[in-house]
This record gives C-alpha cells, structure tokens and sequence, in this order.
C-alpha cells in the first residue's frame, strides 16, 4: 500500500475519531516518517518533556497531562480531564482534555490522539444552574413547598427539607430514600394510589395531582392532608413534583361548603316559613276578625256565655298569632336580617310601659308587680325600643306565668358603665339542668305537659335580641325559692322620662256626611267579607271590591277612589304589579295604597314601603286598629 494512501486511510482515521469524541479540536501525534505537521506531536524518550505539545497549558497541570500520556502509553487506557489554558488576551478558559491511543505503541514511540473541548461556557452555565437551583430551593423551603425527584431507573427518592418535614419523614438521611420507604410516610389506605401516581407518571402526559394522608406522627392518629403534584421529565428520565400540606386549606373549604349549605337550608328555611306563616294567617284572619266583630258589635249584643266563648276563640287566635311572630323572628335573626335601630331609651319608660301592660295578667293569677325602678328616672340604656320592650316583656310574663297565687315580681335597676335590670320572682325555680337548656328554642321545661300557655321561644329570642344589641343576660335560681333573670345593657346619656303612647282610638260609627270611598282588591272571599263588615259600620264609608289585579285597576281608574288597599298576593298578578301599573296611569298615581299581606317577613314589608305603599297592613288584622287608622286618613 501507497504512503498517500496511508496517509488517507489515517487522516480519516483522526477526522471519525475526533468526530466521535465530540471534540473541537485535535492534536495528532504520530512517527509515520516523512514530515509532520505543524499540529502533529511526536513523542519519543528524546523528547524533553511529553506535555511540550501544549505550551499553553498551565504549568502545573503540565505534570499532570504529562502523567497521563505516560499511563497512556503503558496501559492504553484513555484519560481526559479540565484544564484551564492561557491564552494571548491573559484569560484562562476552561479545556476538557482527552487522550486516545492511535496506535500501538514500539519501542520509542506511539501514537494518540488528543482532543479538546471549550467548556468555559458550560461551566458559567453550571455555575448559573447551581445558583438557581440554590435559590428556588430556599424559596421553596421559605413557602413551605415540597419537592419530589424519583429517579426510576435508580429507585432513588429525593426530598427538599420542606418535603421532609411535611411528610414527617425519619431516619438517618430523610432527604434521600427508596421508593419503598417514600411510600411508607403515607397512610396504608393511600399508598396504592401515590404508588400509581409516582410510577405512572411516565405513560401520563402533563401534571397529576392527588391528596393523600399522612400521619402527624408515628404514634398519633391525627392525619395531615398533603397534596402531591408530579410530572415525568424525558430529558433526564426523571419525576418530579412537589407535595404541600393542605389540611387548614380543605378544613376551610370544608367549612364555607358547610356555611354556604346552612344559608342555603336558612334561606329554604326562611322560604318555607314565610309560606306557613302566609297560609296561617289568611285563614286567621277571617276567624279573629269575626269574632273581633262580634264582640264589637254593640246593636246586636251577645248573652254573656257566648261572649266568654267568643274570647276564648280570640285568645287561642293571639296565641296562634304570637307563636307565628315569634318562629319568623328567629328565622330573621338565624339569618341576620333583623332590623334593629340602637338608640337612647329611657329605662323607667319601658319598664312602666311594661308592667301596665302586664297588670291584668299578673292580677288575674294572683301575683303583685313592684316597680322598684324610680318613676321619673332619666337613666337609659343603648337600646332598639322594641326589642327591649319584648325582652322585658317576656321575663316578667314568664315570672308571672312561673310563680304561686300570692308571689311577686320585682324590677330593680343598676347603674354604671353597663344598666342592669333584674327581674326577680318567688316562683318554683329551675334545676341547675334546665338553667343549662333554658335558652333552646321549644324547650319549655318545667312547664311542659302543664297548663301554662306558651310555646318556648320567648326566652330563645330575648337572648338573641339581647346579643344583636351587646347585651347580655344571666340567671340565678334555686327550686322553691324563685329566680332571677339580670339583663345587662350598654348605659346611654341621662334621657328625660317621655309621657306614655297614646292609645288607639276605639271603634265607634263615625258619620261626617261625606262620602269615602275605598277599593279593596282582594281574591280570598272570607277577608273580602270581613272588610265589608268593617266598613258596614261607618255608614260614610263606601267599600268597592275586586277579586284579581286587573279588574281592580280598571275599578281605580272609573271609580277614583280615596284609598286602595291592595293584596300582595293575587292569583293574576302580584300585588307590587299592580302598584307599579296604578302608579303608572295619570289618573290613579295620586291615589293613596295600603298594602294588606299575611306576608309578615320582614324584608317584604321593607321592600313595600320602599316603593311607595303608604303603610303595610299585615293579616290578621286587628279591627280595632283597621278601624282607627282608616279614619286618621279618611278624614
């Protein structure tokens, strides 16, 4: 064979192998005969010194590349290593170095190849790499991320310390473990399913996510909720992920899926009520009115036998009544929409206004009433009037209700930065275990199964009105001896003592000689009937009706009467409907309308008065007033 063909054969020797070692550049070194090229090096025992053919190396990594050419030569075991190298700008780049054997080698010389590769780059890239990965591994311990590596091939789990500490992992070096005890950290339940999720990963594109448990410790019970997000790297062949613990996270998920489905259940609750109470009260008012009629009724008066009768249907109509009042006012104040205005009220007004109310209930079961508040005081609490009218209200007819033929109630006051008022009887009094029930709403204690009328609510809505105005209220009690209720309130300003209400004028024929007339657009025939009979008692009133919205507008826009009182629940339309279309016709806008509903929910009649009613009348009605504020706006 020729020398140029050798000197082919041996060029594309160097070019494949440079070629498969990646390099970037080459240096051959070779003893073929001939010349060699300026690139080539040849070593041989002559030689001074075998690193000579890199000059620009550092001197100390001479020594070492020299080592290396040595063990070259003796072992034909190839080396490589990174060496930095000097070069004209005084800077010292990073060079991989590696050693290759060509040929075999004789006596005094052999051959090899010698390739480099800059890695000055890669190693600013690494630097970078390893600062990054330095910083979002502080950043992720700082915000309590975990995070997963899962080597397969290897079976080599790799956790950050914030993994370690959520997953409460244990043992010598926690941060590194097989996948076997990376599955042990989670409940036996669970395991399965983060098993599926860590090996499954590589046959599922994108993130997979799951929660699994994870004891809080290795003897408690108490569990930890860790979500585990993890994907499959194809680059390396590596799962990653990251794990956080998300227990607090669900616990308040839960509990606003909880509190959205209670003011669900409330409002449904509250639905349901405003029905009940709609349907109740319809019928009542056709049984209260008439028998309110009745008793009225002077021309035509009855024996007093059936008049005692009469009351007893009127009084288990009130109670009726009360128990609907009082299940919608828990109902509001369950949702919190009851309305109340906090303001100075003088104390010894409500406690007078109070008690007189009372008296012919307390001189009817024996038991006397002291006022032991001072007439003409002018202390005062922070107070909706109402609400404080009801609370006292309640505890001493419950004092009434609860004493012996002969007992007392006394209503004593306390000054300071608080008012207290106490209500103290000499009643049966209450066990330690009913004073623990007393405010549970139906819970009528001792009283039940006895003939002592009430339903158990009353105590139930003093307390809640007593909160909704930060106020309190305590019980002291001893079976035999009586009890005493203290209401603590918020003291107001000194406030003058008012005159008391005047009281609602009493029905009486009222003739001014000139005509009234009212439209009364109502569908139930029974309440129909009764107004009539109202208004068949003031010989100057006039009352047209009409059974449905539409017949009652066209009644409004021929008849122009002075009043329109209106159902709000008619079978055409409702009864805002109709308001909106008497308010939009010219020639009936001006005319005065009173809404009359069994609807008694309280944003309801809010929401009517908003829009223009002139008053709400709620069913059933009580003549004695119908009758009075017909007259304040006929006149």
């Amino acid at each position: 064979m020729s020398a140029a063909v050798l000197d082919s054969l041996h060029d594309d020797y160097l070019l494949l192998s440079a070629l498969h070692l990646g390099a970037e550049g080459t240096w051959a070194w070779d003893r073929l005969g001939g010349t060699l090229p300026e690139s080539d090096f040849v070593y041989s025992n002559e030689t001074s010194s075998p690193a000579d053919f890199v000059p620009c190396l550092v001197p100390k990594d001479r020594e070492v590349v020299a080592a290396a050419i040595q063990t070259l030569r003796q072992t034909q075991r190839s080396w490589h290593g990174n060496v930095p190298i000097s070069v004209p700008s005084g800077s010292f780049p990073l060079v991989e170095v590696r050693l290759a054997m060509l040929k075999p080698s004789s006596n005094d010389t052999f051959s090899c190849l010698i390739t480099f590769r800059d890695k000055s780059d890669l190693a600013a890239v690494r630097s970078t790499n390893s600062d990054l990965r330095a910083h979002w591994s502080a950043v992720s311990d700082v915000a309590g991320i975990g995070t997963i590596s899962f080597q397969p091939s290897g079976d080599v789990v790799r956790l950050n310390a914030a993994a370690v500490t959520q997953l409460n992992a244990t043992g010598r070096n926690p941060k590194v473990s097989d996948s076997s005890s990376f599955l042990a950290l989670f409940h036996q339940s669970d395991q399965e399913r983060v098993k599926a999720l860590l090996f499954g990963a590589q046959s599922r594109p994108g993130i997979s996510r799951l929660i699994a448990r994870v004891p809080v410790s290795s003897s408690s019970k108490e569990m930890s909720l860790i979500e585990i997000a993890i994907s499959y790297r194809d680059l390396d062949d590596k799962t990653i992920g990251t794990c956080r613990d998300v227990t607090r996270e669900t616990q308040l998920e839960e509990m606003r899926r909880r509190k959205m489905a209670a003011e669900r259940a409330n409002k449904s609750k509250s639905a349901f009520m405003g029905q009940v109470s709609h349907e109740l009260r319809t019928p009542l008012n056709g049984i209260c009115g008439f028998t309110q009629l009745m008793l009225m009724d002077h021309d035509n008066p009855l024996p007093m036998e059936q008049r005692k009768r009469l009351e007893v249907i009127e009084f288990s109509g009130k109670r009726l009544i009360s128990l609907i009042d009082q299940l919608l006012e828990i109902s509001a104040i369950e949702q919190g929409k009851l309305s109340l205005t906090v303001r100075a009220v003088n104390v010894a007004d409500a406690v007078d206004q109070c008690l007189n109310g009372l008296l012919p209930i307390a001189n009817q079961a024996g038991v006397t009433l002291e006022n032991l508040v001072p007439v003409h005081s002018s202390a005062a609490v922070q107070a909706d009037p109402d609400a404080l009218q009801q609370v006292l209200t309640n505890l001493v007819s419950n004092a009434i209700k609860f004493n012996v033929r002969g007992g007392s109630v006394k209503v004593s006051i306390e000054l300071g930065k608080r008012t207290t008022l106490t209500i103290s009887d000499t009643g049966t009094g209450l066990s330690e275990t009913q004073i623990d029930n007393l405010f549970q709403p139906f819970n009528r204690l001792h009283a039940q199964g006895s003939s002592v009328p009430g339903h158990g609510l009353g105590l139930s809505i003093t307390k809640r009105l007593l909160d909704s105005m930060s106020g309190t209220i305590a019980v002291s009690s001893r079976e035999g001896y009586g009890s005493t209720f203290s209401v603590s309130l918020p003291s107001a300003p000194d406030l003058p003592s008012e005159t008391a209400p005047s009281i609602l004028e009493a029905p009486s024929r009222w003739d001014t000689g000139s005509r009234r007339i009212v439209l009364y657009i109502e569908d139930d025939q029974v309440n129909a009937l009764l107004m009539d009979a109202v208004f068949g008692t003031q010989p100057d009133w006039s009352l047209l009706l009409a059974e449905n919205g539409s017949d009652g507008i066209i009644q409004a826009v021929r008849q122009q009467p002075d009043l329109i009182l209106l159902d709000m629940n008619l079978p055409d339309m409702s009864g805002s409907e109709v308001f909106k279309r008497l308010r939009a016709e010219p020639r009936t806008k001006h005319i005065p309308c009173i809404a009359v509903s069994a609807d008694a929910m309280e944003d309801h009649i809010n929401s009517a008065l908003h829009a223009g009613f002139s008053d709400y009348w709620t069913k059933p009605l009580d003549l004695s007033s119908v009758i009075s504020r017909l007259k304040g706006r006929l006149r």
